[in-house]
């Protein structure tokens, strides 16, 4: 099981994330909390659906332009952080 904290200092938003990895190396489930913008929580969620299933190391390797393909609206400098709390 791996577990991740970040937040976004700006403007208050915190999200930690959890996932459950199977014994062949791939997310076999996601679960996430915490508090803050709609951007940030749907990023989150919308993220936590695509990774199931995903090898941990294809994970580590994701980007910016994953989250930002998912969410699909343009997403100002002063958001880009809440945007990518969930990576």
């Amino acid at each position: 099981d791996l577990e991740f904290e970040d937040n976004n200092p700006l403007c208050g938003d915190e999200l930690k994330v959890q996932l459950l990895v199977g014994e062949d190396g791939k997310i076999s489930d996601v679960r996430f909390s915490g508090h803050g913008c709609a951007i940030s929580q749907a990023a989150a969620s919308m993220a936590s659906e695509e990774v199931v299933g995903m090898p941990v190391d294809d994970l580590i390797g994701l980007e910016r332009d994953f989250v930002l393909d998912l969410l699909g609206i343009e997403i100002s400098a002063t958001r880009m952080k809440c945007a990518m709390l969930s990576l």
